[in-house]
């Protein structure tokens, strides 16, 4: 595109101005030619010999200047040819910068937008993830056994959690004990019910195998706030009477399942009224 931008388009009114140049000069040598054969009429052979060999002269020169005019007119309309030829390219390559400029325009916008998506994406898992930890930090400080001890439940960005305790250390779940871990995966199970702003069914079963009397209590009082349908599987063992008193005001039903004779192959379903 540069080397068409400095090119120097031929000068056509020179060229042209000699071709007049040459017409002149013909017209001229014509009639000299003319002046030539009026003055032969009455002169003897040697002068009539010497006039025809200017006039053969005269003939010669007029035709190397007609010769000369037809190459001229041919490297005009050589000439203008590449001048269309060059300002067509010149005209494509104009168009293909602009088309060029467009397209990486367009890639610089779909760039940001790529990278305004990603943000957004990246913040909304982290908000979402911050939301989950801070429902399942309510529930854990409702059902923990060690209100005064933890403080709170951060869940890292690969959804594991650590409990943060009053000295702001952060405890791995490996060093606590087996009810404070299922007193910890149920807070987050509730806050995963929660943070998803649907309301999905929960099913708990044999929630109550390792944890104690503050942990039972603590997590029965929390059921009713859990805004979902609770389906909880239990023994006897599992859900003692005074357990079942509690939650019985917030129990849309209960069905016992009794085996018959003691065999494990044959139970019978109980709606209790």
């Amino acid at each position: 595109m540069r080397n068409i931008s400095n090119y120097q388009t031929p000068n056509l009114e020179k060229l042209l101005e000699q071709k007049n140049i040459l017409i002149e000069n013909i017209e001229e040598s014509k009639q000299v030619v003319n002046r030539h054969l009026k003055q032969i009429e009455g002169f003897n052979s040697k002068q009539a010999q010497d006039i025809w060999e200017n006039i053969g002269a005269t003939k010669n020169n007029v035709r190397t200047q007609e010769e000369r005019i037809q190459r001229i007119e041919k490297e005009i309309e050589d000439l203008r040819q590449k001048a269309n030829q060059l300002k067509r390219k010149r005209e494509e390559l104009s168009n293909q910068d602009k088309s060029t400029t467009s397209l990486n325009r367009q890639l610089k916008i779909a760039e940001g937008l790529q990278q305004a998506t990603e943000e957004l994406i990246d913040w909304f898992i982290d908000n979402r993830r911050k939301t989950i930890e801070k429902h399942t930090t309510n529930i854990h400080r409702q059902v923990t056994n060690k209100p005064d001890e933890y403080m709170a439940v951060k869940v890292k960005p690969d959804y594991t959690l650590g409990i943060e305790n009053i000295n702001s250390d952060i405890i791995n779940p490996e060093e606590i004990s087996a009810g404070e871990k299922e007193a910890l995966s149920f807070a987050f199970i509730s806050g995963l019910n929660l943070a998803s702003e649907t309301s999905a069914p929960l099913m708990m079963d044999t929630p109550f195998g390792h944890l104690d009397n503050t942990h039972q209590k603590n997590i029965v009082k929390s059921l009713p706030q859990i805004p979902s349908q609770v389906i909880l599987l239990a023994t006897d063992r599992d859900l003692p009477e005074f357990l079942l008193q509690e939650l019985k005001p917030h129990v849309a039903q209960i069905f016992k399942v009794r085996r018959l004779g003691g065999n494990e192959d044959a139970s019978v379903i109980e709606v209790e009224e």
